[in-house]
């Protein structure tokens, strides 16, 4: 825009620090303590680029992990930049905001990636990024921005040693990222008696992770965190090699524009589990994912998945466990416990477990953030887990789980079905 547009926004002087450190670089990852004011800087950023871009119609995004949360956690800092503003629309019904000059910004949920796929973006904001499923910026934003040469900055506290944390460790050392770990002597945005507080109320863990950015620190509300850290420890995440005289089980959760989970495992008797490999597929057939798994160079034993298997296509009358059995995979049924009792099974059998730490880390990264909500206002943790990109993962562990008796040596046993039936409706 040839004008200058004044928005409602002072920054402090470490947010001087990041927008200079964005302007110097097109991609760029922050870390930092809870309450600091990152994502009033990065709307700020966002509405800056899209008010400066020179390209036809810019656009930018702001994402958070779901949809609910962008609208919750930025619409009004969006809404008291722009308040002053002429020509300005808010279409809330969308989560959209036009400015002057054909200028768009979208307000986005990561557990939603087929609304941003098509899109081009001039700058996308990604919030608490160790919320979001890793493969959101190589499959889904990086392609949006490309053809723009867009900007990308991704800010959040971290969650463990998990994909956010990996990427911050690669971009340190790259000249192409503008990177920054703020704690709170280096925002100066919280007193020394608001930290004291914080640090009284909350515990160690949760005190190192949300304030200290430690990516030791465990998740509040982790199911299978600590045994993971536990397992590290202890060494027993490591090369894990295919042992040709076991065979292999799979288990697996069905989705589809969500990911459907596989996990590939090898039992010794009933005190150790070798998990080989995790894989996820988004929207795959699952009769191209029963090809691929089938591909793999291993000896198959059991199958196991959930009773979303006996539903049945009403085109052609057939299941999917009769589909899976024409392609030579012989599924049971994993038992239908209550979902806490099979999270219990899925901790047992975690510590019978050896991981390959590279073929797993996808998985062993949404194990370690399946966790319980917290409300904040009663202060207590849900009894039920939070629904999102780590769901299908953990499922598909839970499955696994409750088949094999979760570590225990009285095997529950599973239900097992089989057909031969024609048809194709999965392929």
């Amino acid at each position: 825009m040839n004008q200058t547009v004044k928005i409602e926004y002072a920054p402090r002087p470490f947010q001087r620090a990041l927008h200079a450190g964005f302007a110097r670089s097109r991609l760029a990852l922050v870390i930092c303590h809870r309450r600091a004011g990152k994502t009033v800087a990065c709307v700020a950023e966002t509405i800056r680029q899209v008010l400066s871009c020179k390209l036809p119609e810019p656009q930018g995004a702001y994402v958070a992990p779901t949809y609910g949360m962008a609208k919750r956690i930025a619409w009004n800092y969006f809404k008291a930049q722009l308040v002053n503003v002429p020509g300005v629309v808010f279409r809330e019904g969308e989560l959209s905001i036009e400015l002057p000059g054909k200028r768009r910004i979208y307000l986005l949920g990561a557990d939603s990636p087929d609304r941003l796929r098509g899109m081009y973006l001039d700058v996308a904001v990604v919030d608490e990024m160790a919320d979001c499923a890793e493969s959101l910026l190589g499959e889904v934003l990086m392609p949006c921005l490309a053809d723009r040469n867009g900007r990308l900055i991704l800010i959040g506290t971290v969650k463990g040693r998990n994909h956010f944390w990996r990427q911050y460790e690669k971009a340190k050392d790259s000249p192409e990222w503008f990177t920054a770990d703020l704690k709170p002597e280096d925002t100066n945005s919280l007193s020394a008696e608001q930290v004291a507080f914080l640090r009284a109320e909350m515990s160690e863990d949760e005190f190192r992770g949300e304030m200290l950015n430690d990516p030791d620190a465990g998740v509040r509300g982790s199911y299978y965190g600590s045994t993971l850290r536990d397992l590290e420890e202890r060494g027993r995440i490591r090369a894990v090699e295919y042992d040709k005289n076991l065979l292999v089980d799979v288990s697996v959760d069905l989705g589809y524009a969500d990911g459907t989970a596989v996990w590939y495992t090898q039992a010794l008797g009933m005190r150790e589990v070798r998990v080989l490999r995790f894989e996820e597929f988004t929207q795959t057939s699952f009769g191209e994912i029963l090809r691929t798994i089938k591909a793999q160079p291993y000896t198959f034993g059991r199958f196991i998945g959930p009773h979303d298997l006996r539903v049945h296509d009403y085109n052609s009358g057939q299941s999917r466990l009769e589909f899976a059995f024409e392609l030579g995979c012989q599924f049971e049924v994993a038992p239908q416990l209550k979902i806490m009792d099979g999270i219990a099974a899925g901790q047992r059998l975690l510590e019978m477990c050896w991981f390959d730490r590279e073929l797993t880390k996808e998985g062993r990264d949404r194990l370690a953030l399946y966790r319980s909500a917290y409300d904040e206002r009663n202060r207590t943790l849900s009894r039920t887990p939070i629904h999102d990109w780590c769901s299908h993962a953990a499922d598909a562990w839970r499955y696994l789980a409750v088949a094999t008796g979760g570590g225990q040596a009285d095997i529950w046993g599973s239900e097992q079905l089989k057909y031969g039936n024609n048809g194709a409706a999965y392929a």
